[in-house]
């Protein structure tokens, strides 16, 4: 049942194997580890994958990443919009997996693929902090004959900053298993972002030494015009280093594949861009950390992480492709569609994330230190740091992938509202609103207290519930009981207080249940940690609590009434998910099947949460998902994932797949779905 749960995920994806597209989105992942390594590529209509250069997250600005294949003397372009070429290569098919994207396309007598592999480590904590992902190239023979096959790859130092008159250095590490070129900017400003770009990390472009492969670091028109020429690069670099944009300077690698038929095994490239420090996480008093990502407990150095990444590629692509399997088999099993909204969420939600240790007094790297931070992407405030309802939302993706990284994003936010300087009786909505920079404020919010609180003790619960481990729930027993009492005050009646969704309405329907079922959350935590009279508390005020707020929210038709009383209104009611989720069993099976009120109001992409304002019809595609993971009407579900599969699909709009959007037309309002 558990992956139900993961219907959540909010996003849009295709088959893996050899099966065609059946889904277009408009930006599909290539390289996406982290926030600072996350490269996407335009396929909006009239967007040629070939023809257009990579970007970040949200669209601009472009990062330098072209491929090229010389097949019998001619090039073709089939990564980056590379001028000059004889020509581009012929897309015939585009597939995304939670792990993997694979491009498929002709290039005159040759089938060439191109495979992004963006690796999801459960259990490793090591290998899930790399910023590195893998692009490797397979080839063969569509008229039987052998071929005359080079490959060429480079990318550019924008990579490394939001800013292109911003000088970059270089260097080729002499290394006799591994080329890898090494870039930074001239002068680095730590804990600084420039469109969202970090400008002090170091980008890394590899491969493995091996027969005919060559290199070089020049202007991007000579580099690529030496291979167009002669099919190899001739090992040598420019040392005159210039700014980012004059003469763009490009870091190539390619290899001489010979007469062939087809490859005996991949070629493979490695991206990285590592940041060290990668968090300045900062509390309430200003104590100061300083977080690495995790590998750095293991890797001192970055030329031993490069090798040892190349050398695990083959290990790396088969557990990629075991995870994709798994999850495959269970999506299908919900529905046909329900696939393709799978894959991207796993490069949205973890391509959010940093996984990162602390270290001890002495300065060493302490293993028991471990925090997950998730950034923002998008939106009003797109630098929030485990910003507390984005997180609910990717919480049952983590939970069914690596229930093991509950703990890490949960752990930052438990332990500073532990600090004696927090005083509030509600839990914070997030770490900060400028990450890397996690520079945590007093918390003295104002609407949102609420929600976040109910949030927290799901949260909590449900990852022990996943795991089998109550240490959270021991360590931070009295925070927990805090919110919870505060909940106590303000469930069933709320005023001046603000959903998720931004609703401010008195009494909404949707919210107090949140409330409700995270008192039944804490009643089970509470006997967990054998504290028998809390369990009873809370678990009897929850109670009584739903069966006060069934009388009031439900309409004569026992459809979900958006506020108290109010006739003719009707709400999404995904807050009802949790109670599924946590088996809490807390609500009626007929509360949580929609009635007609609320499932005749689909439009083309979607339900809106409510229909309290008939001028704003958003759709937000988490809490669709959610609605649709509770229902027990097959029906009704397979609508609701039907109808943001529609979104997913909708590749007019450009952008990766958006958290809220508008209803009936599609447009994008903002945020990265989660």
């Amino acid at each position: 049942i558990m992956f139900l749960f993961f219907l959540i995920l909010l996003s849009f994806s295709v088959h893996d194997g050899l099966a065609q597209q059946t889904l277009f989105p408009a930006a599909i992942p290539l390289a996406v580890r982290s926030p600072y390594l996350s490269c996407w590529d335009a396929t909006v209509t009239g967007a040629n994958f070939g023809t257009t250069w990579p970007t970040i997250a949200t669209m601009n600005p472009i990062l330098g990443w072209s491929a090229l294949v010389r097949v019998d003397g001619l090039t073709y372009s089939f990564l980056g919009n590379v001028p000059s070429v004889n020509a581009t290569v012929n897309l015939t098919n585009t597939l995304v997996t939670p792990t993997q994207t694979v491009v498929t396309a002709v290039a005159g007598p040759m089938q060439v693929n191109l495979t992004f592999l963006n690796p999801i480590e459960p259990g490793d904590f090591v290998k899930q902090s790399i910023p590195f992902s893998y692009m490797s190239l397979t080839a063969k023979s569509l008229d039987g004959n052998t071929h005359s096959v080079q490959v060429y790859s480079d990318v550019s130092g924008e990579w490394n900053s939001g800013d292109r008159g911003q000088e970059i250095v270089w260097s080729q590490p002499a290394d006799p298993d591994v080329i890898f070129h090494t870039v930074k900017l001239q002068q680095t400003a730590v804990f600084t972002e420039i469109q969202t770009q970090a400008e002090w990390g170091i980008l890394y472009y590899a491969m493995k030494v091996g027969d005919a492969v060559t290199w070089k670091i020049a202007r991007d028109i000579i580099s690529r015009g030496a291979f167009m020429a002669n099919g190899s690069l001739d090992n040598q670099e420019e040392t005159n280093f210039r700014p980012i944009r004059t003469n763009f300077p490009v870091f190539a690698i390619s290899q001489d594949l010979g007469n062939i038929q087809s490859t005996q095994a991949p070629v493979v490239w490695s991206v990285g861009y590592t940041t060290d420090p990668a968090i300045n996480y900062t509390d309430i008093p200003g104590s100061t950390q300083q977080r690495s990502l995790f590998f750095r407990s293991q890797y001192a150095d970055d030329k031993s992480l490069i090798a040892d990444f190349l050398d695990d590629f083959t290990n790396a692509t088969s557990r990629a492709q075991n995870l994709d399997s798994k999850i495959q088999h269970d999506a299908t099993s919900i529905s046909p569609q329900y696939w393709d909204l799978l894959s991207i969420a796993s490069a949205q939600v973890y391509g959010s994330t940093q996984l990162t240790i602390g270290t001890d007094s002495k300065g060493n790297f302490n293993t028991s230190d471990v925090m997950m931070f998730m950034k923002n992407v998008g939106g009003t405030k797109p630098n929030r740091v485990n910003a507390v309802e984005t997180l609910y939302a990717a919480f049952p993706m983590f939970l069914y992938i690596d229930p093991s990284l509950g703990a890490p994003l949960l752990e930052p936010l438990l332990r500073y509202q532990t600090n004696p300087v927090y005083t509030q009786a509600f839990a914070a909505v997030d770490l900060g609103i400028a990450q890397p920079l996690n520079t945590i404020y007093a918390c003295f919010h104002s609407q949102m207290h609420y929600p976040e609180s109910g949030n927290m003790l799901i949260m909590v619960y449900a990852h022990a519930r996943a795991t089998g481990d109550g240490s959270l729930i021991s360590r931070y027993y009295s925070l927990l009981t805090r919110w919870a009492d505060y909940l106590l005050n303000s469930t069933l009646f709320i005023h001046d207080q603000s959903s998720s969704d931004n609703l401010t309405a008195a009494n909404q329907t949707n919210l107090a249940i949140k409330g409700i079922i995270a008192l039944e959350a804490m009643s089970k935590m509470s006997a967990i940690v054998k504290e028998s009279g809390d369990a009873s508390k809370y678990s009897t005020t929850a109670t009584n609590f739903y069966n006060q707020w069934k009388s009031l929210a439900l309409d004569t038709d026992q459809h979900l009434l958006a506020v108290y009383g109010k006739v003719g209104s009707w709400t999404l009611g995904y807050n009802l998910f949790a109670d599924v989720w946590l088996g809490t069993n807390l609500v009626d099976s007929s509360v949580n099947n929609l009635a007609s009120a609320s499932t005749s109001s689909f439009t083309s992409f979607g339900l809106p949460v409510d229909n309290l304002n008939s001028d704003t019809m958003v759709t937000i595609s988490s809490w669709n998902l959610f609605a649709a993971a509770m229902t027990p009407n097959t029906d009704l579900r397979n609508k609701l994932i039907s109808r943001v599969h529609a979104r997913a699909s909708f590749n007019v709009s450009g952008g990766v797949f958006p958290l809220n959007y508008d209803s009936t037309h599609g447009s994008t309002i903002l945020g990265v779905a989660r």
